[in-house]
């Protein structure tokens, strides 16, 4: 006499949960590692180094000051005649973009005074100057 249970009609197949389970694990995963990055477009410079300065966290486009006073533009080098035809080039800038000038603390000020009376001549009215808090120089 044979018995059946019903286990012996049921299709084996893949269960799901478990890999849904492990794709979401990699979805929460990339997202934090993601989020946990900082944007860095401009080239490695020496910034001057201040008592007290703000951190700005939204997106912004910014320009390179190196030793020698070459220009970069994110992390390519560029003419100061250039600057405003590659800013005007990009399609997600604008006047309202903000700008940063990343000086070397052993560049020239006139090369940074020159990028900023440019941009401030062509529109670009949010320019700033990125520096490095120095906790030797607070009182």
């Amino acid at each position: 006499m044979k018995f059946e249970c019903g286990l012996e009609t049921e299709q084996r197949g893949i269960d799901m949960i478990p890999l849904i389970d492990v794709v979401f694990l990699l979805l929460v995963f990339f997202i934090y590692a993601m989020l946990s990055m900082t944007v860095h477009r401009a080239i490695d410079v020496r910034l001057p180094k201040v008592s007290e300065g703000d951190t700005v966290v939204e997106d912004y486009v910014a320009i390179s000051i190196s030793e020698d006073d070459v220009l970069f533009l994110d992390d390519t080098p560029i003419g100061l005649e250039e600057i405003v035809p590659q800013l005007r080039h990009r399609r997600w800038v604008d006047e309202d973009t903000p700008i940063s000038i990343h000086g070397d603390s052993r560049s020239q000020l006139g090369t940074a005074v020159r990028v900023l009376d440019l941009l401030q001549r062509n529109g670009y009215q949010r320019v700033s100057l990125s520096v490095e808090r120095d906790e030797d120089l607070q009182d």
